[in-house]
């Protein structure tokens, strides 16, 4: 049983929350017999020192943690972010330090159908830089299907100090260092039937992204789309909506497609690097693909590091025919 409540803080002076300061939270952990276990969030302060604390869903993946935000000062850093699995409150899951902050996609209270495949705490549109110098996406990502935080152990920002992990205090991180000439892609099923990406090609190397339709074989049905990628960091979407059924020039009325008719069609959405929503948004109609709680990646977790070719998508139609596949070489 977990709570969440505005409170104030024994021995104050004050009886209602003083005007112009945001209300005190704390969050209660019971067991099933209603009797306390763990209380987050006492409002201590030593100098400039104070503690946010939320009850926080990851991004749609159905993962509730108690996050303890903290003014707290580790040279460069600024600011300590500790976030507790509920069902492992006595040691924090993650602790990292950052100057410039990074849980701007954290909490939510909306849970996805199907559940959202990853969460990532950092959103910025230009990547980060490693321990070795090298370009990554300046994130830390939570994977749902395995149950750990995944990225890098320390990153620069713009040429100043981005964050540092707190690894002795990090139960379930997991450390994904990039190494020269690796591409480092992170994503997945986002929100239902919305997946989403960054990549981080490597200094040097110009690739190319295509979206195919292959055969059970392998063999490549469709090329939907191919994309250059020069060196630095690319955004990609895909979306797949039920296709509208088209009207009979007799009747003048659609027939609605079961779930096994073999006409059934699949409306796609896609984007890559998108500047304008509409006008970069390329749709089209492919055999049918059910969103479902499958992954859209087998082989690798939703922050991986690896040379190419590489996949980040990959995903079988619904009659099992065919599989659509982003392939970046």
């Amino acid at each position: 049983i977990v709570a969440l409540a505005s409170v104030r803080p024994k021995g104050a002076k004050w009886e209602f929350k003083p005007q112009g300061r945001p209300p005190i939270e704390a969050v209660f952990i019971f067991d099933q017999m209603g009797k306390l276990k763990y209380v987050f969030g006492d409002d201590k302060r030593i100098g400039n020192e104070r503690r946010d604390t939320k009850l926080v869903q990851l991004d749609g993946t159905g993962d509730f943690f108690v996050r303890v935000r903290q003014f707290e000062s580790e040279p460069p850093y600024k600011y300590t972010h500790r976030l507790y699995k509920l069902d492992e409150p006595e040691n924090p899951a993650l602790t990292f330090h950052y100057r410039r902050k990074m849980g701007a996609s954290i909490p939510s209270n909306k849970t996805s159908i199907p559940l959202s495949e990853f969460a990532s705490l950092g959103s910025s549109d230009e990547p980060g830089k490693n321990d070795a110098g090298l370009p990554v996406p300046h994130a830390i990502v939570w994977d749902r299907a395995t149950g750990k935080f995944y990225g890098e152990q320390i990153q620069t920002y713009d040429g100043k100090p981005g964050y540092k992990i707190v690894v002795e205090e990090s139960a379930r991180f997991q450390s994904v260092s990039t190494k020269p000439g690796e591409v480092t892609a992170l994503g997945g099923r986002r929100t239902g039937n919305w997946h989403s990406w960054r990549v981080v090609v490597p200094v040097g190397k110009d690739l190319s992204a295509k979206l195919e339709l292959r055969d059970a074989a392998g063999k490549t049905l469709q090329l939907i789309r191919e994309d250059k990628l020069s060196p630095g960091q690319h955004n990609f979407q895909l979306c797949f909506n039920d296709a509208k059924p088209k009207k009979d020039a007799k009747k003048g009325t659609a027939k609605k497609k079961g779930p096994n008719d073999p006409d059934r069609k699949s409306f796609l959405e896609t984007l890559v690097d998108p500047k304008d929503f509409r006008k970069d948004n390329k749709k089209f109609e492919i055999t049918h693909f059910t969103v479902d709680e499958r992954p859209s990646l087998k082989d690798h977790t939703s922050y991986f590091a690896t040379q190419p070719p590489l996949r980040i998508f990959e995903k079988q139609s619904t009659d099992k025919k065919q599989t659509l596949v982003w392939v970046i070489e």
